[in-house]
């Protein structure tokens, strides 16, 4: 059974996203600000299981706000639910650019100990092969399809292996998200196959 602080909070989120739909002044900030502690968590968690330089859990959510409002008219949920899984959308793509950014600006003899190499792999090769795989496998989840890519981040970046939790943050029910978490790791066969014969 929900709490009574439970239900107050989901309702002050319900009463404000609709405030926001109507585009009433200042409803869409008092909204954002519910959702502040949560997103700070998770680009936390994402920020220390990935190598993004200069950046803090703060500035990725400061960041995430100010796409929410900018595309804000792209939003096409009614509930909070929705809305916090639009706002981890947003926060997931962020953590992948600044990823893809880090990556193209660190020199590869930087990323080698980034991407979990050891200093005492017994030769260089292995370490070049480790570091093709780790950047091959980057690449191929940033291009992976959007309902594929959420699952698979928070499933192995995050760690979250519960599917109803993944669903729940991503506004989906736990029978898909076991679906596009199969078809996702289809897809990544798929696409290391076709690597493999090109």
């Amino acid at each position: 059974m929900a709490s009574a602080s439970g239900r107050s909070s989901s309702s002050t989120q319900h009463r404000l996203l609709i405030a926001a739909l109507a585009q009433q002044e200042g409803a869409l900030a008092k909204l954002l600000e519910l959702y502040r502690a949560s997103l700070l968590g998770l680009a936390r968690r994402k920020l220390k299981t990935l190598y993004v330089p200069g950046q803090s859990g703060s500035d990725v959510v400061q960041d995430v706000f100010a796409r929410a409002v900018r595309h804000f008219s792209r939003f096409r949920g009614d509930t909070p639910a929705q809305f916090a899984a639009w706002l981890n959308r947003i926060l997931q793509n962020r953590i992948i650019d600044l990823t893809k950014e880090v990556s193209q600006a660190v020199p590869a003899s930087a990323r080698a100990t980034v991407d979990g190499t050891r200093k005492g792999d017994p030769s260089p090769s292995s370490q070049v092969r480790r570091l093709d795989a780790a950047d091959r496998l980057r690449r191929l989840v940033a291009n992976m399809p959007e309902p594929y890519r959420g699952v698979v981040l928070l499933r192995y970046v995050e760690g979250v292996e519960d599917f109803a939790t993944i669903g729940e943050q991503l506004g989906r029910t736990e029978n898909t998200v076991r679906q596009q978490w199969r078809r996702g790791l289809k897809w990544l066969h798929d696409q290391e196959r076709l690597h493999e014969l090109g």
